[in-house]
């Protein structure tokens, strides 16, 4: 069933995808959507969990981080896209978590790019930008 964001719809559920590179704030930022501890801090692998909240039924799922500096392993690759298969039938929102404590030039679009070429689905319709301060979120809120 796909979320119809209408004036007299009534959404149910919601599925979000969490993208970035590798200490972004994703797992910390999936945490503070659900309101629980769900995903531990080093992603090694994608994985995901739900709750409600306001009556609607969210589901996270979490994906390891992409390196910017070097050739990011292939193993990470094919679990980002293993991510996008734990999203069925499909993400709703593509959260493309990016830290504040770092920039983001032309070497980490470059690195970004890459790994969304491979997931082999339109993102750029469904995805938001979530600037964080990193995995500090988490701390500060204590979850």
């Amino acid at each position: 069933m796909a979320a119809s964001w209408g004036p007299e719809s009534s959404l149910s559920q919601l599925v979000v995808l969490l993208l970035g590179e590798k200490q972004s704030g994703k797992s910390s930022a999936g945490n503070i959507i659900l309101g629980k501890p769900a995903f531990r801090k080093k992603t090694t692998h994608s994985s995901k969990d739900t709750g409600t909240i306001f009556g609607i039924q969210i589901t996270v799922v979490d994906t390891p981080g992409w390196l910017t500096s070097c050739t990011t392993p292939d193993r990470v690759s094919q679990d980002l896209c293993r991510g996008v298969s734990l999203c069925q039938p499909e993400p709703h929102v593509i959260l493309l978590v990016l830290p504040t404590t770092s920039t983001f030039g032309p070497e980490e679009w470059r690195a970004m790019e890459a790994q969304l070429r491979l997931l082999q689905t339109p993102i750029w319709q469904r995805a938001m930008v979530l600037f964080t301060h990193g995995d500090l979120l988490g701390k500060l809120i204590n979850i």
